[in-house]
């Protein structure tokens, strides 16, 4: 995707959704990249993914990540334990910036992002669930993987630390294997 602007007004409108419908989430940079990756599946939208340790990663969708922040309507923020969290700024001065985000998204993408949200943002935990989730989807997509003993076997292989039974439940409570 070229468009910047369109590109940041999605990430940002995503967080504004998490934060108002699941504001005890921890909202991190897994989570929005993951999310990202769900949301240009579903509006046809190509941020560059490509497979990252955690899942699906797009240098975009960080740099989207990162205008916003400069903009100062997001802050990002890190606890070495806990990892990044992410959260809306109070800035009065940047309130035409939000508008004017705001106003670039159509109707469908902004009733997307909350279909999203409502579908994935009550997962816990949210970044490890998506990561699986997004992996899953990727690695279906991108390498035509359609067996479902293969599809896990392969997020086994990427992410060794969770049992085969917890990514099968995984991807069978989000309906990327049947």
């Amino acid at each position: 995707m070229n468009n910047t602007l369109k590109g940041a007004a999605l990430v940002y409108t995503l967080i504004k959704e998490l934060s108002q419908q699941y504001p005890n989430v921890q909202i991190g940079k897994t989570v929005i990249q993951k999310m990202m990756y769900l949301l240009g599946r579903e509006l046809k939208l190509d941020f560059g993914f490509s497979m990252y340790h955690y899942g699906p990663y797009s240098a975009q969708v960080a740099n989207y990540l990162s205008l916003i922040e400069s903009l100062e309507i997001i802050d990002v923020g890190w606890d070495i334990q806990k990892g990044y969290f992410i959260s809306l700024k109070e800035n009065k001065k940047a309130s035409d910036i939000i508008k004017e985000l705001e106003d670039i998204l159509n109707q469908k993408e902004k009733s997307t992002i909350k279909k999203m949200v409502r579908k994935y943002g009550s997962l816990d935990p949210i970044a490890i669930k998506l990561s699986i989730i997004a992996t899953g989807l990727f690695v279906r997509d991108e390498f035509g993987v359609k067996a479902n003993e293969q599809l896990i076997d392969i997020i086994k292989s990427l992410k060794p630390e969770h049992s085969d039974d917890y990514i099968k439940r995984t991807l069978k409570d989000a309906s990327v294997i049947l």
